[in-house]
């Protein structure tokens, strides 16, 4: 296979440009110190010390500082195994802002890499990942990778700027939480999340109602069952019996005096 050598060569300057990222909090083109160049094209990455002195005027190192902030590894057949070397120098390395990796070889399992090395990270604001080639065509990364950036994004407040293209339903998710880290460059605060308004104190309680004297019973004599009295009976008057009869009831019968 004709791109076994590049790839690998490419991979060992990946490891290589990492390390030394992992020891500088720069990349120094062409100025004092450790000098890294990643020729992509010849697929050369070399260490050279350089022990003379930087005489720029103050307006060009302020220039070549900001150049310095910029990571642009385009085109350079980065691999999955080239993403997890720079994500190990990202964990360690808080100078570089913008870092374009566009036009490589990853896959989701390269970019969680990246994920990884970017949660202790405080200084990447920009990262594109755009037009990634696996085999002959341009690869979308995954859910498992959105995942990962969603759980980087936990304790990263400084990326600002994400490129790539991923498929998933989710990716609203990574862009409510960039617009989050947005909010917080804005307001400058230096990557500390504001702290939540403090919830309202509660309302005192209403102080009780005076107790209202329980009214007073008045007692009532128990109800009586009236009874209306029965009508007294009163004697009929004897009615006259004829010959014989004598009134209030006695009656004389054969002589004799009967009483009723």
């Amino acid at each position: 296979m004709p791109q076994v050598a590049p790839v690998r060569k490419s991979l060992e300057n990946t490891i290589a440009l990492s390390e030394a990222l992992k020891k500088n909090t720069v990349v120094k083109h062409g100025s004092g110190g450790a000098h890294w160049d990643l020729d992509c094209e010849e697929e050369e990455a070399e260490a050279e010390e350089d022990d003379e002195d930087d005489e720029d005027d103050e307006d060009d190192e302020e220039d070549e500082e900001e150049e310095e902030r910029t990571l642009v590894l385009r085109e350079c057949e980065i691999t999955d195994a080239g993403a997890e070397a720079l994500g190990q120098a990202l964990a360690e390395n808080q100078c570089i802002e913008d870092l374009d990796l566009q036009q490589n070889h990853l896959s989701s399992r390269g970019v969680i890499s990246l994920a990884q090395g970017l949660r202790s990270n405080h200084s990447v604001k920009t990262l594109n990942l755009m037009t990634q080639q696996l085999g002959a065509r341009n690869h979308k990364l995954g859910e498992d990778a959105l995942e990962g950036f969603i759980a980087m994004f936990q304790s990263n407040m400084t990326l600002t700027k994400l490129m790539w293209k991923v498929d998933s339903r989710r990716a609203w998710e990574v862009s409510k939480l960039i617009t989050r880290n947005v909010e917080i460059a804005r307001r400058g605060t230096d990557g500390v999340m504001p702290a939540p308004k403090p919830a309202p104190a509660p309302k005192p309680a209403p102080a009780p109602a005076a107790a209202t004297p329980a009214a007073k019973e008045t007692a009532y004599p128990a109800a009586t069952e009236l009874r209306t009295p029965a009508p007294k009976e009163t004697a009929k008057p004897a009615k006259d019996s004829g010959a014989g009869g004598i009134a209030g009831g006695c009656r004389v019968k054969s002589g004799v005096l009967e009483i009723a």
